[in-house]
């Protein structure tokens, strides 16, 4: 399964996955350095929510005016405690969020990037 965007938004240059669904690929509009050795995508915000809703206990909000998300998780305590919080970033047109802080396991896909 990809994730996609409308025309409208953007076209992605690269996509990524999470190691723990290795069969959902998701559009990134670039990679910051790479995180011990994990891919850090820059992702626009339809991205970053449809991220989060397919990872188990965790949820997400935007704020209205700035963009700033504040990812809640519930996996540690089985209560909603704060997880992390994303600042979005310029990226053309795009209000994109650099998932670095996120800490988790990306990679690249690399058969798209072999097939062009």
């Amino acid at each position: 399964m990809t994730v996609s965007l409308t025309k409208a938004q953007i076209s992605a240059p690269a996509s990524f996955y999470g190691l723990w669904n290795a069969d959902v690929r998701y559009p990134a509009v670039g990679f910051g350095r790479t995180w011990n050795g994990w891919a850090t995508p820059i992702v626009p915000r339809e991205v970053l929510a449809q991220l989060i809703a397919d990872a188990p206990g965790h949820r997400v909000w935007f704020h209205p005016e700035s963009g700033v998300t504040r990812i809640d998780t519930d996996q540690e305590t089985g209560s909603w405690q704060h997880y992390a919080s994303i600042a979005p970033e310029l990226r053309g047109n795009v209000q994109a969020y650099p998932l670095e802080s996120l800490g988790w396991t990306f990679l690249e896909d690399e058969s798209r990037r072999a097939a062009e």
